[in-house]
């Protein structure tokens, strides 16, 4: 068939395929049956065609903080650093996110986190 036709039944394409259409809720539900389902989609590449690309090391952070005062808690500063690295090697994709927060809210009380 070509793009410009119109399917009233689907099962007289795809045997055991079935839809319903529910009109209050603006909802198609398609059901196909596995065996006429392909594992590849539509112009992908093959994967005997994919290549490991070239080795590489990746980082980037972001860095915020604050420095507020008042009378009554003094100095209060805030620091939040958000790291992001990553390695590329062969076939490998290794991934990395880290946080640290340094908290200082109550006169001279710190505390540091890593996650």
């Amino acid at each position: 068939f070509k793009d410009s036709d119109i399917i009233k039944d689907i099962s007289l394409y795809i045997p055991d395929a079935n839809y319903d259409f529910n009109f209050s809720k603006q909802s198609l539900n398609i059901s196909i049956p596995q065996a006429f389902v392909t594992p590849e989609a539509r112009n992908s590449v093959s994967s005997d065609l994919w290549d490991d690309g070239i080795p590489a090391a990746l980082f980037s952070y972001g860095i915020t903080g604050s420095n507020t005062y008042s009378n009554e808690y003094g100095n209060n500063n805030n620091y939040f650093v958000n790291m992001r690295s990553g390695l590329n090697l062969n076939a490998w994709r290794l991934r990395n996110y880290s946080t640290w927060n340094y908290a200082q809210p109550n006169k001279g009380e710190t505390t540091q986190n890593w996650e």
